[in-house]
């Protein structure tokens, strides 16, 4: 990430230093969805492979199968409640289009090759933040669909 123009008056410093903290902390929430979504469908794919192993030993009980069954769903069934992949997604689609916004600013391209404007990067990056909340809204306002249930998980409100 690039440095700040130490010829900027306070504010814009102290605007541009929390935008990039913003960006660092939306780049460490993405890692961290992912990875719980990954770690989530590799409990899955392994214990639901595990399943039909299992079962051919025929003096595994009913019970145990079972178990290993629902270990399988849940860990799905949870990554999907919430949403690792999708926030994670979304806060590192934000991320880089804040980065890139700030790019341009820092570097005089695009909008301000001709006039470095801070109060049009500003809106830029208002506009940006405002598109992601309602992005990131409409992640939580999807009905969660559990493995098995063939369909819906009923809603609860906030």
């Amino acid at each position: 990430m690039t440095e700040p123009d130490p010829t900027q008056r306070p504010q814009e410093l102290e605007y541009l230093q929390l935008l990039q903290g913003e960006i660092k902390k939306l780049g460490d929430y993405s890692r961290r969805q992912i990875r719980r979504h990954r770690v989530a469908q590799i409990v899955a794919i392994i214990v639901g492979l595990s399943v039909p192993v299992i079962t051919a030993w025929s003096s595994v009980p009913r019970e145990v199968i079972a178990l290993v069954s629902t270990v399988a769903l849940a860990a799905t069934a949870i990554d999907q409640l919430f949403r690792h992949q999708q926030s994670g997604t979304q806060a590192m689609v934000t991320a880089n289009q804040l980065e890139r916004e700030l790019n341009r600013f820092l570097y005089h391209a695009g909008t301000y090759a001709e006039r470095q404007d801070f109060g049009v990067f500003v809106d830029r990056i208002e506009q940006i933040r405002e598109a992601a909340d309602s992005a990131f809204a409409e992640t939580w306002r999807k009905p969660v669909e559990l493995p098995g249930s063939g369909g819906a998980a009923p809603q609860v409100s906030a």
